[in-house]
């Protein structure tokens, strides 16, 4: 029997660039991002002409200074909503990959993953029978060039990224629910565990009773409270933190899509803490199947996981 093999024009792109840029160091902007997501814009909009969706949803942009990392983690959003419309149209679902713990992530690493996130749209195209091409800029390729003032920052990428990811919701028929974000919650604790086991501190905490009658908002309060007790940790390491009070929202009604936005945050920078501990090769679980999981159990794993970061009181 006879197979023919075809590559897809995309990856066929990068399989011809790849001794290119293993051989040479590549400079990748946050204009050079930018660029992709427009293409990853232009995609959507083209999967919601298909499906007749007509809905846009406003979002709210950040007005703070944010890093690399929290841009990667949100394209990892991105990704869990392209594989709930996989699994609604009945498509083999894919498991959503995490990142080597690291201090340091580059525009490079975002721009890799914007990639990904393109390809995945090019297969739902194809899945769906959807000839319009995306129209490509004539400079979507990457730039090898520094850039001293590029037009887009790292926040622009992340606002961008985090607009796209609510316009995949008019096609997921849904958005994030109680059970998605507690499934976020234990990776959460997974990584905080990691580092209580690396630094041989004796755990004796327990969780809090739940609060039965809890409600997003306070899955939310959790969450910033949890973030403001890594970035102590993280000024004992000297690593870059982030302004978590631009992190709080001016909406009045906090749905556990915004929580489950603002676990990834956390999740990104639980990465600098295992990175500072030699914790490379330490990945962040893969999010597990839960059933039935509401606001009440989401704030008792981060109020646990509060607990036990506060027996850190120092690092090397």
């Amino acid at each position: 029997m006879r197979y023919t093999y075809t590559f897809h024009p995309f990856l066929l792109y990068w399989l011809m660039l790849w001794p290119t840029y293993s051989a040479m160091a590549v400079t990748i902007s946050p204009n050079d991002v930018y660029l992709q997501l427009l293409q990853v814009k232009a995609d959507i909009n083209l999967l919601k002409q298909h499906f007749n969706i007509q809905e846009e949803i406003t979002t709210e942009n950040l007005e703070v200074q944010l890093l690399p990392r929290h841009t990667w983690q949100k394209s990892y959003e991105v990704l869990f909503k392209l594989n709930l419309l996989r699994q609604k149209l009945n498509l083999p679902v894919m498991a959503v990959p995490s990142w080597a713990p690291t201090v340091e992530v580059s525009s490079l690493h975002v721009y890799e993953q914007i990639c990904r996130i393109r390809l995945e749209l090019d297969l739902l195209k194809t899945y769906l029978n959807i000839p319009s091409p995306s129209p490509s800029p004539p400079d979507s390729a990457p730039v090898m060039t520094n850039s001293a003032k590029p037009d887009q920052t790292i926040t622009d990428n992340f606002n961008l990224l985090n607009y796209l990811s609510y316009q995949l919701d008019p096609l997921n028929g849904t958005n994030f629910n109680p059970t998605t974000v507690f499934g976020q919650a234990m990776r959460i604790f997974a990584d905080v565990n990691t580092l209580i086991t690396e630094l041989e501190i004796k755990d004796d905490t327990i969780p809090a009773a739940q609060k039965i009658d809890a409600q997003p908002e306070d899955s939310f309060a959790a969450a910033l409270q949890l973030l403001r007790e890594i970035k102590r940790v993280q000024n004992l390491a000297h690593i870059e933190t982030v302004d978590i009070y631009a992190f709080k929202l001016t909406k009045t009604k906090i749905t556990p899509t915004e929580v489950f936005a603002l676990t990834g945050i956390i999740l990104a920078e639980l990465q600098t803490l295992k990175a500072h501990l030699g914790l490379k090769h330490s990945f962040t679980p893969l999010a597990n199947f839960y059933e039935d999981k509401q606001p009440a159990e989401i704030q008792q794993m981060l109020g646990w996981s509060v607990r036990k970061l506060r027996l850190i009181n120092a690092l090397d």
